[in-house]
């Protein structure tokens, strides 16, 4: 009498999981499927799942600052970083303001009213670009770029936030809270880490971020204000591998204050202040 056929599984117990499929130790434990980052990597290899499988998740302490459970308790229409208007409309106010100067205040007004929001603005920067160019070719780095997307998407949507763009090897994001961005940063640390257990040493991907916080005017996929160029300073300028930067507006906002160290830094010949996370581990 031939056997039954039934599903293959990759190990024993009351979780086993189909052969061939991505499993985690999460999912062995819990039953539950769960999102971790891996890149190409098969069944063969649990042990490198293992490893993925810390990719962070949103804890009670990460939820209270905006997490993705929070969020979803949230009336969509009342969250800060939904529905943005498009970039057309703000190009119409701008023309009807250079078209008519006399009606200038009436129409910042207006804009500010449309666009302007107050936020966390996140910016990130791959490091490394010209001396991985340089010895690899465009093509190599192009695949980093895109690796690095798969990280930091998820781990800015987790804690809240929305990514505006990416360009290049930047990522522009917005947080309705600096809490949250802080939150996000040190995930995206931690879980480019543990990619970069899986990668040779000449695709592993390193950032730096800058942070601030203020009136933002946010349309559709771009945005605009002052606490965007110093955290873009920051991010991009002054932070050096692996740094995550806050703005002193930032940092003041913060309700949990995080370890940092104040950091003199000069822009435009201006002197500010920076904070740097010192809790940042590569």
């Amino acid at each position: 009498m031939a056997k039954p056929r039934g599903r293959r599984t990759t190990r024993a117990g009351p979780h086993s999981m189909p052969a061939g499929r991505q499993c985690s130790a999460w999912q062995y434990l819990t039953g539950k499927p769960r999102f971790f980052v891996g890149f190409g990597l098969s069944a063969r290899f649990p042990a490198c799942f293992r490893m993925l499988d810390y990719v962070s998740m949103p804890t009670k302490k990460s939820r209270k600052l905006g997490g993705a459970k929070a969020s979803k308790r949230t009336n969509p229409k009342t969250r800060p970083l939904n529905n943005l208007p498009p970039c057309a409309r703000l190009d119409e106010f701008l023309i009807r303001r250079v078209e008519h100067p006399e009606e200038a205040k009436k129409i910042d007004a207006a804009i500010r009213k449309a666009f302007e929001k107050k936020v966390a603005i996140f910016i990130l920067d791959m490091s490394g670009f010209s001396r991985l160019v340089q010895r690899y070719g465009i093509i190599h780095y192009l695949a980093m770029i895109r690796r690095m997307r798969s990280v930091v998407r998820p781990a800015v949507e987790r804690h809240g936030g929305m990514v505006i763009k990416f360009e290049a090897d930047n990522c522009f994001a917005a947080f309705p809270h600096p809490d949250a961005a802080v939150a996000a940063s040190r995930d995206i640390h931690h879980d480019l880490f543990v990619a970069n257990l899986a990668t040779p040493d000449e695709s592993d991907i390193f950032i730096s971020i800058g942070i601030g916080y203020g009136p933002t005017l946010l349309a559709c996929d771009d945005v605009y204000g002052n606490e965007l160029n110093l955290a873009s300073k920051l991010g991009e300028d002054v932070a050096e591998r692996g740094e995550v930067l806050l703005t002193e507006a930032a940092m003041k906002a913060c309700r949990r204050k995080p370890k940092t160290v104040k950091l003199p830094v000069t822009m435009s010949g201006v002197n500010i202040a920076a904070y740097k996370l010192t809790d940042i581990k590569e």
